[in-house]
């Protein structure tokens, strides 16, 4: 930006020798003759040319100051050069607060003689801009400017496989304006943008101080499911529109959730309703956990504090727009929908080896208990007082292991004194 010198004389005597020569000086005149004070106004950035000149003045033997005004730089330093002359500015030098304010080379120059300024330094992280860096000097120069900016990614992300939310939402700017006209904006490319990861709209090709959204989505994962989360990296990189920075880069995390489960059977030893509540229930399915099973697992079974209707409760294990495998395998057997639950009918069947309804006389796992109809809402007149009792007074809902149908959840409601072959839990990677 321009800063005009605005002089004003106060005229005591006047004898001078040598009328070329005026030295400012706003604490004292000379031997009280002339006393001149200088007024500083500023005005808007300039514009993007490359020449300069000063404003006004003579040439002669007179010497003029130069220098500029810098912003963004909030890191790190920064050299400017002209011929033998260097300045080396900081976010705290002389006259620089918080990155932005003015700057002058120390040494002037003769009225007449040329200048060429560029940038030989860069600060670490920060792409810089150089205005008005030549010309002719014909009186005191201000309009060097230089603008610095860096690119701006959300730092850091999780995205869920399979889903498209507002709340994945990137967003990409320039840390300051990259010149006087900022509605210009600068180049930027993306070298590192992982093939899993799709954004709503393409990405910006130009950027500007003024943040550009997307929403971020996660692709599913093709061929076997690997079961866990993933680390990606986005980088975004911008260019330089004039000077010689090497370009500036910055990246993002961004982590994907994996949103492949699985589910196993565990079969209650008593062969009763009664699995020790919830929480015995839970217990049942941590200590017959399969090894390829890491992190925790959950019991899919309703009662009065867990269930899934009208709002999943906090301990409900299944999660919304999540795929359930049978066991170790790549066989889907349902996607939760965003109520987090399992809308009917499934993929395949909990017990592939169940067909119909007839239960082989082998096998133990032919139901399982639920405690729900087949909307899903908790039948608390039929959960065995809460998977607590193995009374025959007390029912309790089974599902169907060889049904896809709502038979799956809700099949045969037995006394919970002998359950046979339902007496299991469906037991939920969490």
């Amino acid at each position: 930006m321009r800063k005009i010198i605005i002089l004003t004389s106060f005229i005591l005597f006047y004898q001078c020798s040598q009328a070329d020569k005026v030295q400012f000086d706003a604490s004292k005149g000379l031997g009280s003759v002339i006393q001149i004070v200088a007024t500083e106004t500023v005005n808007a950035p300039v514009n993007n040319n490359q020449q300069s000149g000063g404003s006004g003045g003579g040439s002669g033997t007179s010497s003029f100051n130069y220098g500029g005004n810098i912003s963004g730089l909030v890191s790190g330093s920064l050299t400017l050069t002209n011929g033998s002359s260097t300045v080396t500015l900081t976010p705290t030098s002389p006259g620089i607060s918080g990155g932005a304010g003015t700057y002058q080379f120390s040494a002037s120059l003769t009225g007449g003689s040329a200048y060429s300024t560029s940038i030989t330094s860069f600060p670490s992280g920060l792409s810089c801009n150089i205005y008005n860096s030549s010309g002719s000097i014909s009186a005191t120069v201000t309009d060097i400017d230089v603008y610095c900016y860096s690119v701006v990614l959300t730092s850091s992300l999780t995205v869920v496989e399979g889903t498209t939310n507002s709340s994945n939402n990137i967003s990409i700017s320039l840390s300051h304006p990259p010149g006087p006209n900022p509605a210009a904006g600068v180049a930027v490319t993306y070298p590192s943008f992982p093939t899993n990861l799709s954004v709503n709209s393409a990405l910006p090709s130009t950027i500007t101080a003024t943040a550009t959204n997307r929403i971020l989505s996660a692709t599913n994962e093709t061929g076997t499911p690997d079961f866990a989360n993933e680390s990606e990296v986005i980088t975004a990189k911008v260019a330089q529109s004039a000077g010689s920075a090497t370009n500036v880069s910055v990246t993002s995390d961004i982590t994907i959730t994996d949103n492949d489960k699985r589910m196993y059977l565990v079969h209650i030893a008593s062969g009763t309703g009664n699995a020790g509540g919830k929480a015995g229930a839970d217990t049942l399915c941590t200590s017959n956990k399969p090894a390829y099973i890491s992190g925790s697992v959950g019991a899919m079974i309703g009662t009065s504090t867990r269930k899934p209707l009208p709002t999943p409760s906090s301990d409900w294990p299944l999660k919304p727009l999540y795929t359930y495998y049978r066991d170790n395998t790549t066989t889907i057997i349902a996607n939760s929908n965003s109520g987090a639950i399992l809308p009917f009918s499934w993929s395949n069947k909990v017990n592939a080896g169940i067909t119909g309804f007839s239960c082989p006389i082998s096998s133990s796992t032919c139901g399982y208990i639920t405690g729900m109809d087949n909307t899903w809402t908790v039948l608390l007149g039929q959960n065995c007082s809460n998977w607590t009792s193995g009374l025959s007074s007390v029912d309790g809902m089974t599902g169907w292991a060889g049904s896809v149908d709502s038979n799956a959840l809700s099949y045969f409601a037995s006394t919970c004194d002998v359950l046979g072959s339902s007496a299991n839990i469906i037991c939920v990677e969490l």
